[in-house]
């Protein structure tokens, strides 16, 4: 997954806030305000590729 910004200069705020938090100036909670600010949700894919799904056989418990 690549990443995707709304702006640049949101791209630029969120690498130096990336950056304050890999060196603990920026808690977890504040990097994820920052995650929602900056960051495009919409597409988590690579425009032209197929999505695969993991497949995780079934459990079957009986009761």
């Amino acid at each position: 997954m690549y990443t995707i910004y709304k702006s640049e200069f949101l791209g630029s705020l969120h690498e130096t806030a990336a950056g304050l938090h890999k060196i603990g100036v920026i808690s977890d909670a504040e990097m994820r305000e920052y995650d929602r600010n900056c960051l495009d949700q919409e597409d988590e894919t690579i425009p032209g590729t197929i999505q695969i799904k993991p497949i995780t056989p079934a459990r079957r418990v009986s009761t």
